[in-house]
């Protein structure tokens, strides 16, 4: 009864495809790297600095490849770890020529330093930037490929779990099923059972059933998001709150109704006596004699 409550208290709201996976943590060490590398880059002129006249805040664009190419080999010495991981946070947090001329020198300086890692970031980085579904769905796949060459398949699932949610927003729910699927089953073998990304998926596999119309699989795959959350972040957590989220379309009430009305035909039925008639002498006493409508001696 208690499972029933539930089900039928999550359609609720509207939800939408998730992406919960995390970029690299900078460090100070890295970001003085990074900003060795893009003073040297600009002084060679492989990328350009300009100055906004208003807020005097400074952005970067793409300058001469060639000699972008020339300045990071020059500059080897910063190419480190640390380094990289600022590099790509930045990446996700520039807009416009900056991110561009930051996803270029990601590239580069992955070639340079033969860190597959790094190009395969640039790649990420660059499908996200990509307005057409089918370009952005190759460069994922590409970069998908990329981190599995470098055994990062935490982040070749979050490839597939986008190419997912390009395909939902297409409106092909098959594919992208077929896609949230693969990425649930890469992320179950390295991260285990109990992990936010597992809810992630189990989110986005439930909102493909729902708009394919398939509401129990739905409840079914928000619940396992929900449990997953609850246990590893709390009941006060955002991501807690949007597992409870489904559509609430006119079809899934119409489906809820119907379910309710099971219920209550299967409660009814519970509440009728069942018919007994054993011979004369073949009831036993079992305590009930007094309430039970069947005794006959």
């Amino acid at each position: 009864m208690k499972r029933c409550v539930i089900l039928l208290a999550l359609a609720l709201t509207t939800g939408s495809p998730s992406m919960a996976q995390e970029l690299p943590k900078p460090t100070p060490a890295g970001e003085k790297s990074l900003q060795d590398l893009v003073e040297r880059c600009v002084t060679a002129c492989g990328l350009k600095r300009t100055e906004d006249a208003k807020t005097h805040a400074s952005t970067l664009a793409p300058g001469d490849g060639a000699k972008l190419k020339d300045a990071v080999e020059q500059a080897r010495s910063t190419l480190n770890p640390p380094m990289f991981d600022a590099l790509i946070t930045q990446c996700r947090e520039a807009k416009g020529d900056h991110e561009s001329a930051l996803v270029a020198l990601l590239r580069v300086s992955g070639e340079v330093a033969d860190n597959g890692r790094a190009g395969a970031f640039a790649t990420w980085f660059e499908a996200l930037r990509r307005g057409k579904a089918d370009e952005s769905i190759a460069l994922l796949e590409d970069a998908a490929r990329r981190f599995q060459l470098c055994e990062d398949r935490v982040w070749q699932a979050a490839c597939y779990h986008r190419i997912g949610n390009v395909l939902y927003g297409s409106g092909a729910f098959a594919k992208a099923l077929e896609t949230f699927q693969k990425a649930l089953e890469i992320r179950r073998a390295v991260l285990g059972d109990r992990h936010p990304d597992i809810a992630a998926s189990y989110n986005n596999i439930a909102i493909v059933y729902q708009a394919q119309g398939e509401h129990a699989r739905t409840l079914e795959m928000f619940i396992k998001a929900l449990e997953i959350n609850r246990a590893v972040l709390g009941d006060r957590h955002p991501d807690v709150a949007t597992s409870y989220r489904i559509d609430n379309t006119d079809d899934l009430r119409a489906w809820v109704l119907e379910l309710a009305g099971q219920i209550r035909v299967a409660r009814a039925a519970v509440a009728q006596p069942i018919p007994v008639s054993p011979a004369k002498g073949q009831c036993r006493p079992c305590g009930m004699r007094g309430h039970c409508g069947q005794a006959r001696i």
